[in-house]
């Protein structure tokens, strides 16, 4: 049975240290995500939430923040950093930003100083820990095209699997991954197979510390993702 390392046994321990020890402990064998009790991280995580919640009120195009590594597996500390996404709903923020015209850059630096500044006011936390956290744009016509035309080449567009992110601030996202997964449906078997090129992306994405392996298909914890897309409406919506 997995039990979880005391928090404060992280302390003054390496990156690798403590991927290695939340490995030893077998605490992620059988969950995608695990929540330090270190009071500040939780702190961290509670602060972001509620500053992601503020954002969405003053800026109706914000979706959400898609949160991965340390701070959803259990190894986390103070000073780690926050890996990330700000998910901007591309079609909302041009009508809200008609200045930006249609350069995508224009509104991605402006939401990056947003959040960042945000967060430094807030949290209290350092430059060096924001910078693996970024802003996403993303429309719903793209997201159902990509759906459609990516597996051709083999090639699953990145953010398709970002949006199946552990969402914080907010559950709108949802709609999103419904336009995803809808279309994978309407394609029958081969979106079906589709579905599980996406989670192995996914999987490999959030767990590239924690799973040895680099290749997805050899995985050992695939069942934490799931395998059919009745499933994946189930699970994510």
């Amino acid at each position: 049975m997995e039990k979880s390392p005391k928090y404060n046994s992280f302390e003054n321990l390496q990156r690798k240290e403590r991927v290695d020890k939340i490995k030893e402990s077998g605490l992620l064998d059988n969950k995608r995500f695990s929540l330090s009790h270190n009071p500040e991280v939780k702190k961290i995580l509670s602060g972001l939430q509620k500053l992601i919640e503020e954002l969405k009120d003053q800026y109706p195009e914000v979706i959400s923040f898609g949160i991965s590594g340390s701070m959803v597996k259990g190894y986390a500390t103070s000073e780690s950093d926050i890996d990330g996404f700000l998910f901007i709903d591309r079609d909302l923020a041009k009508v809200a930003n008609p200045n930006s015209g249609d350069k995508d850059m224009q509104l991605r630096n402006k939401f990056n100083h947003i959040l960042k500044e945000k967060i430094l006011n807030s949290l209290s936390l350092k430059e060096e820990q924001l910078l693996h956290t970024h802003v996403l744009l993303i429309d719903k016509k793209g997201l159902k095209n990509q759906s459609e035309k990516y597996f051709e080449f083999f090639n699953i567009p990145d953010y398709l699997e970002l949006v199946f992110l552990l969402s914080i601030g907010s559950t709108d996202i949802r709609q999103y991954r419904k336009i995803v997964l809808d279309s994978l449906e309407n394609q029958g078997e081969k979106g079906e197979q589709k579905l599980q090129s996406l989670m192995k992306g996914l999987q490999r994405y959030e767990r590239r510390e924690i799973d040895e392996d680099d290749e997805p298909e050899k995985y050992k914890n695939s069942n934490l993702y799931p395998q059919t897309i009745k499933k994946a409406k189930e699970y994510f919506l």
